[in-house]
């Protein structure tokens, strides 16, 4: 005979639980509307910058990937820089069951404490080595427990400091880098979390009149992991669709700087590489995603609490998947990426910001099963870690290997790099973003200016020492350096490449011509002569007038010593035939200078 488990309940405690729930739903419709009083708030701002130092700063790593591929990392490809970003989200998403249950004990505290001296550590120790911090993901549950009946509000505005910090941190960074360098960048970036996060320890505080949890036995697995959310189908299917979300949703922010330099809708230098080039600097359109998202985030707080927050989870999930679809495939300048990425931005931002809120509602109204939040949530992002760490990797490979982006209208089985290289158009004047290197990547000129730079293949005179930028040409390197760079050369293309060697000029980077003045216009100092309507650069008429005075001196000179006037100026002049340049002073007064003003002038000619 079948007798019944231990754990089925009786028709008293069915009854009685029935009982409890009609309770506490008739003392949720008496809870009023907006919470009342400045504690809520305070939380609330409190957890809007817990956001802002968590996933903010994961959402802004496209500017710091762009920036190690252009200058710190330049050997590396695109998939060492992927996986730095996907360890960052993994660790974040896959600790979270610990925080989560943690903050369903009531220990928020404790947690916001160690987690803000690891991230503001981990930060700083980036600007002398390369490090990452970590902060569990508990800022919306800790808000949610003051709005009862607007927790999709309280969620979707804390949320919104991810956006607002992935519009603040890249902006700040790349300014910073330009003015100051990248390690005093970090060291700034850093210090502005550490302030964030202590204003967020003392006012992100959980309303005392929620239901705890506190276990009886912390080493016990059911205290961590709760068996019956996988008995809920709900969670489970939600659960599926938020790992394969985060497998493909950060392989958009991590790469957008790269895939907008490549296309030429985005250049990485203070200038775009070509005159007239309708662009911005990459980390702006990163920036007005990470803006744009605020928008997806708020208003999709305030409809999940009139339709449902799954039901709105499920329609802007969708409409992102169209646009990177259909949308982002096909843009090719700049009007259409800006397109994308506002739009995109907008709906990426529900996406990310309503898991929380959709798992409130599968768990229901009911205050204890309310006080599974953070341990559900937790588990949910936790089974998805392994999706966020793998999703980047796979895309950034394939990147590598069919030497493209996006491949609208192909079939990606039926290509390999080489075909791909093959397909391309040949042109006359191929553009930046057509070119490869030797091994088939796209070649980046930002990169290349870099790399030269960095390892002293040129540098602007008087930059090393301090100078004003712009007033001097590029100076030439020391005799041993241009030996130097002329020996790696031919090992390298000569006798490893077994390229053709072929005497020729050497190339001159873009920069160098830039600042010349021969891209834009011929900006050289320039000169008139009233008389004659010459036009003359003014360094050359500086130099021919002393030139010419010091002529009229030897003349006068070798009249005194009694010489020939003939002979004088056919020896004089004898030397400027092999110049063949055009005169600046067409006569030459006779007259003898004081020795002074000769070694003067004698001396200005030599600078």
């Amino acid at each position: 005979m079948l007798q019944p488990s231990n754990s089925a309940l009786s028709f008293a405690e069915v009854g009685a639980v029935s009982l409890d729930s009609r309770r506490q739903s008739q003392d949720l419709e008496q809870e009023p509307l907006w919470p009342r009083g400045w504690r809520p708030w305070t939380c609330l701002v409190g957890c809007f910058f817990l956001m802002f130092n968590s996933w903010g700063i994961v959402n802004g790593y496209g500017t710091y990937l762009s920036y190690y591929k252009e200058s710190l990392l330049v050997d590396y490809t695109i998939v060492h820089f992927n996986v730095i970003g996907a360890t960052q989200c993994f660790f974040i998403l896959f600790l979270s069951f610990i925080a989560g249950r943690l903050l369903d004990a009531n220990y928020s505290r404790w947690l916001l404490v160690g987690g803000s001296i690891l991230l503001a550590l981990g930060m700083f120790t980036l600007s002398i080595c390369n490090g990452s911090g970590y902060r569990g993901d508990g800022d919306s549950q800790i808000a949610a427990t003051w709005f009862k009946r607007k927790k999709g509000f309280a969620i979707g505005v804390v949320a919104s400091g991810a956006s607002v910090s992935g519009l603040v941190y890249p902006t700040m960074l790349r300014y910073l880098i330009d003015v100051i360098g990248f390690n005093h960048s970090v060291q700034i970036v850093s210090s502005l979390i550490a302030i964030t996060c202590i204003v967020s320890i003392f006012l992100a505080v959980p309303n005392p009149d929620h239901h705890f949890r506190r276990p009886s036995n912390w080493l016990a697995t059911k205290t961590w992991i709760d068996k019956d959310a996988f008995k809920d189908p709900a969670f489970c299917w939600f659960t599926a669709a938020i790992s394969w979300m985060f497998f493909g949703f950060y392989c958009v922010f991590f790469n957008l700087e790269e895939w907008s330099a490549e296309v030429g809708v985005g250049y990485k230098g203070l200038e775009p590489p070509v005159s007239g080039m309708h662009a911005l600097r990459t980390y702006w359109l990163l920036a007005i995603m990470n803006g744009s998202s605020t928008i997806g985030r708020l208003s999709s707080s305030y409809l999940c609490d009139h339709f449902g927050a799954l039901n709105v989870h499920a329609g802007v999930t969708l409409m992102s998947s169209f646009l990177c679809l259909f949308l982002w495939t096909f843009a090719s300048n700049l009007g259409s990426a800006l397109a994308f990425v506002i739009i995109f931005g907008a709906f990426s931002g529900a996406v990310i910001g309503l898991p929380p809120a959709s798992m409130a509602a599968i768990l229901g109204p009911h205050p204890t099963q309310q006080g599974k939040l953070g341990q559900w949530t937790g588990m949910m992002y936790t089974i998805s870690s392994f999706f966020a760490l793998t999703g980047p990797i796979i895309s950034s490979h394939l990147v590598v290997k069919f030497d493209k982006y996006l491949t609208p209208t192909e079939q990606l089985p039926k290509h390999s790099p080489k075909k791909s290289r093959e397909k391309r158009p040949t042109v006359a004047t191929p553009q930046p973003h057509d070119m490869t290197t030797y091994t088939g990547q796209p070649l980046d000129r930002a990169n290349l200016d870099t790399l030269l730079r960095r390892r002293m293949f040129y540098a602007q005179a008087f930059d090393i020492y301090g100078g004003v930028s712009g007033l001097f040409d590029y100076g030439p390197p020391g005799c041993a350096l241009q030996a130097n760079i002329v020996d790696t050369w031919r090992k390298h293309f000569i006798l490893e490449e077994d390229m053709l060697e072929v005497d020729c000029t050497m190339l001159t980077p873009h920069d160098v011509l830039k600042t010349s003045g021969h891209v834009d216009k011929f900006s050289d100092w320039m000169c008139k002569d009233p008389k004659t309507g010459e036009i003359f650069r003014a360094d050359h008429l500086v130099e021919e007038v002393l030139e010419a005075r010091l002529k009229g001196d030897k003349q006068a000179r070798h009249l005194e010593s009694g010489a020939a006037v003939e002979e004088t100026a056919k020896d004089i002049e004898g030397s400027e035939d092999k110049k063949k340049r055009k005169k600046k002073v067409k006569d030459i007064k006779v007259v003898k200078l004081e020795d002074s003003v000769v070694q003067e002038y004698e001396e200005t000619l030599a600078k």
